[in-house]
């Protein structure tokens, strides 16, 4: 369902090639990232599950609320759950690419025992979805991108960054034992310290009684 005012984001293409391959494709993401406008722009039909009278028929017959013209969106699926394994059989069943588009939480709060039985491998893809970047806003022009750094340049600062790790634990490591060292020598200046005026008492306590009994 194409939307004239929508804007187009990075991840479009990538949605697009997974509908090509998949069943079904799980958006995940925080809220406000813009999962549902995103999966309704290639949706062919949409219904939303955060409806109460949605829900309701979603627990009660699945199949129908899954029907309709694919990609089929299923906005907030988690809050029927059932209708995930109801999806998953489907596509077992019709082995038709781009059948779902199911969006979400990227952690759903589950009730009881109704957390899916199984987890859609080879079924569903998983795609996670973030907020605007500043190429989809409009502030940046996009052309610069990571992308365009040659494959010996990324090995280059892969290498560097790593070099660089080891030096931060090496210094690290060095500095903890210095520490330890520390503590040790003060313990130790402490104990012989303590062994020092120990026998100076004792040194003086004979020496006095040695005085006191020549007398």
């Amino acid at each position: 369902m194409k939307n004239e005012n929508y804007r187009r984001r990075i991840v479009d293409a990538k949605l697009e090639a997974l509908l090509h391959v998949f069943g079904g494709v799980l958006i995940v993401g925080p809220k406000w990232c813009g999962k549902s406008w995103t999966a309704s722009n290639q949706a062919g039909s949409e219904v939303y599950i955060d409806s109460p009278e949605n829900r309701r028929r979603a627990m009660l017959i699945p199949d129908d609320v899954l029907d309709g013209p694919a990609p089929r969106l299923i906005d907030e699926w988690q809050g029927a759950p059932v209708l995930w394994d109801t999806a998953r059989r489907l596509i077992d069943k019709e082995h038709r690419p781009g059948m779902y588009i199911f969006t979400g939480s990227a952690v759903p709060d589950f009730l009881g025992d109704s957390k899916p039985s199984h987890p859609g491998t080879g079924r569903f893809a998983r795609m996670r979805m973030r907020p605007l970047s500043l190429f989809e806003k409009g502030i940046s022009n996009g052309k610069v991108s990571l992308s365009m750094l040659p494959p010996q340049l990324s090995a280059q600062r892969r290498a560097y960054w790593r070099g660089t790790l080891k030096q931060q634990v090496f210094y690290l490591n060095l500095f903890a034992f210095g520490i330890f060292l520390c503590i040790w020598m003060l313990w130790t200046a402490k104990f012989i310290t303590i062994a020092t005026k120990t026998n100076l008492r004792r040194m003086l306590f004979y020496r006095c009684r040695t005085e006191v009994g020549v007398q």
